[in-house]
């Protein structure tokens, strides 16, 4: 009797009809689990294989939270079972005029409230009404403050594990060798391998990018910020540090000698990929600082196609 009342919950819980579905459908899990952890090993040990694991991790994420919401229960279920805690509400009626609720919220009912910082994104195109510093939304506009918890978590997790793979490998030398072996097969692809290839992937570069570029193409030649910027955008897709100076190099020499491009402008690339000076690894130039930039003096190219144009 407490078998088949056990089974039953099963399927009620899994909709599953017998107990050997449940139990594949527990073994895929812990599957899907453990590769997901040894992924997390495997793309720790450089920024670069942690964000290109961070942005398809993130984006897996988004599709199944987005076909999880199809079903408001399991949305729900969800949310709770995994410590979100943001309270849900059945009405509003008592903070906001009906009239305005029917505007922002439509026939939803339910709403979730969660402090306003953690809702940005939807508080800077205002389409969320905020009272006392918490935000309050439908279940379709709470999924992507969801998403950037998920980033957050993973961000920190992994930043973390790359602090303490020295002391694994030490422990265990063994799996060094794999975890290589493993992200290189993931990203080989997805990355260029030489400066030649850079032009099968400018399509796909983001629009300040492929503005220098052009640039750079026409003029054979970019001062010190263009460079900055496009360098180490170069160094952040993978692209290694001998092909870029193979890059920069065929560039200029259409207009100085080689030895002065080795003289006046090696160095700084070397530099960005921390191979001189402090031999910090310094990371590309973020949007808002590009943005924040007071813009670009006499012969300058910062990339910022909506900035240069107003």
């Amino acid at each position: 009797m407490a078998l088949r009342n056990l089974t039953n919950w099963r399927s009620i819980i899994y909709g599953v009809e017998n107990t050997n579905d449940y139990i594949k459908i527990e073994k895929e899990r812990e599957n899907d689990v453990i590769s997901h952890y040894i992924l997390r090993l495997a793309f720790s040990k450089s920024e670069h294989l942690r964000r290109w694991f961070l942005a398809n991790e993130l984006e897996l994420f988004r599709v199944r939270l987005k076909a999880l919401s199809l079903d408001s229960a399991s949305f729900t279920k969800f949310i709770h079972s995994n410590d979100v805690g943001y309270p849900l509400i059945n009405s509003a009626e008592t903070i906001f005029p009906q009239n305005v609720q029917n505007a922002y919220f439509g026939s939803s009912t339910k709403l979730y409230v969660l402090p306003f910082a953690e809702a940005v994104e939807l508080v800077g195109k205002r389409a969320v009404l905020l009272h006392k510093g918490n935000a309050y939304l439908t279940q379709n506009q709470l999924m992507p403050s969801v998403c950037s918890l998920f980033r957050t978590y993973l961000s920190q997790s992994l930043s973390s594990i790359s602090n303490s793979l020295g002391n694994l490998f030490d422990e265990d030398n063994r799996m060094q060798p794999i975890l290589e072996e493993l992200s290189m097969d993931l990203v080989e692809n997805d990355i260029p391998a030489n400066h030649s290839e850079l032009k099968l992937y400018i399509k796909h570069f983001p629009l300040c990018m492929r503005v220098i570029h052009e640039v750079l193409r026409q003029l054979h030649h970019m001062r010190h910020w263009g460079r900055q910027q496009y360098g180490l955008f170069l160094k952040a897709i993978g692209l290694p540090l001998e092909e870029s100076l193979k890059f920069w190099r065929e560039e200029f020499t259409h207009k100085m000698d080689v030895d002065k491009f080795e003289k006046n402008y090696a160095y700084n690339i070397r530099h960005n990929y921390g191979k001189e000076g402090r031999r910090t690894d310094y990371t590309p130039h973020s949007c808002m600082r590009i943005i924040s930039n007071i813009g670009p003096s006499t012969g300058e190219c910062y990339g910022m196609a909506l900035f240069l144009s107003r």
